[in-house]
């Protein structure tokens, strides 16, 4: 599954390179026609016959390798990293009196290095676009000197850079937002069950793979359609948040706490094996039993059952859900207001 997902990423950066680069070639060619260049159809042409060789290549081992690796799909990316700094470098010096467009194409493409990675991976695109305009501008002016061509690339480069850091910047706070929007509960401000669900295969793995402890616990608040329609489901409302906030008080930084769905919850909790799941299940049922949220001039009151089960006792992350699920049922039958493991 890995494998398709790696090799589907490459061959989506190599097709959208090969966009850009045609992109990059068609204005070179309005450079030569509008003699705002010293250079020819032919170079440009050249460079496009350097350009298929190295990505028709990579588009070949892409295809033949059956089981791709995250360290090969790396390799491969780099090298298209690298093939596009040396293009964009050979572009660059070309495009004549036409370079400040360089950076403004190379600015669009930041754009979706901002979006699809970190500001970190960002801030080292700036960098490298910033290093290769250089050197392509000193190439260009040893060639064809100009006493003014240094303090217009200065000019040009400080405009490229300031915007770019600030544009990225805002664009990684915008992403963040996002992401968080996507796997945060809005009600509770929880993680909701998609992102919960990513951390509980990643902690199922690191299990099975250095045998450590982690368990689950699931909690379904007790009456709590009695409570909506007696109160309202704003005081309901009320409920689900309280209850929230004395899982988040007594988790640690560790632990993971989802709102499930509706009035349930799930906690996720490494380096713990059932029976020290179990104690601290009954101190988060003792202290939901001591707050009693206001609705109203009523007072009410939080009652759970929970089931409890250790994560790597069960062949996936599936069936560890299934279970506890059915434990946390069986304390309802029970008598409720109870933990089972």
């Amino acid at each position: 599954m890995k494998s398709k997902k790696y090799q589907k990423i490459l061959l989506s950066n190599t097709y959208m390179g090969m966009v850009a680069y045609h992109f990059a070639f068609v204005i070179g060619l309005l450079a030569v026609t509008f003699q705002l260049t010293p250079f020819q159809y032919s170079d440009f042409i050249l460079m496009l016959a350097f350009l298929y060789p190295p990505l028709i290549g990579v588009l070949i081992v892409i295809f033949r390798v059956k089981e791709m690796s995250l360290s090969f799909s790396n390799r491969v990316f780099l090298f298209l990293l690298f093939h596009w700094m040396v293009m964009f470098g050979v572009w660059d010096y070309f495009l004549g009196e036409m370079r400040p467009v360089a950076l403004i194409t190379a600015f669009m493409g930041l754009l979706f290095v901002c979006l699809y990675a970190s500001f970190v991976s960002a801030l080292i695109t700036i960098a490298l676009v910033s290093m290769v305009h250089v050197i392509s501008g000193f190439l260009y002016a040893m060639t064809f000197p100009d006493p003014e061509f240094w303090a217009r690339e200065i000019i040009y480069l400080v405009s490229f850079i300031g915007s770019a850091v600030l544009v990225a910047y805002n664009l990684d706070l915008v992403s963040y937002k996002i992401r968080q929007a996507a796997t945060q509960d809005a009600l509770t401000g929880l993680l909701n069950r998609r992102g919960f669900q990513k951390l509980l295969k990643d902690e199922f793995e690191r299990c099975r793979r250095y045998h450590q402890p982690a368990s689950l616990l699931m909690i379904d608040i007790d009456h709590f359609k009695k409570v909506n329609d007696r109160y309202g489901h704003d005081n309901g409302d009320t409920v689900l948040v309280a209850l929230a906030d004395i899982l988040n008080e007594h988790s640690r930084d560790s632990d993971k706490v989802c709102r499930w769905g509706g009035e349930e919850f799930v906690l996720l909790l490494p380096q713990t094996d059932a029976a020290a799941a179990m104690i601290f299940a009954e101190r988060l049922l003792a202290s939901a039993n001591q707050c009693h949220p206001i609705a109203g001039n009523s007072k009410l009151s939080i009652a759970f059952s929970a089931g409890v089960v250790e994560l790597c006792d069960y062949n996936d992350t599936e069936a560890a859900l299934i279970a506890v699920d059915e434990k946390m049922y069986q304390a309802k039958e029970n008598g409720r207001n109870q933990i089972q493991s």
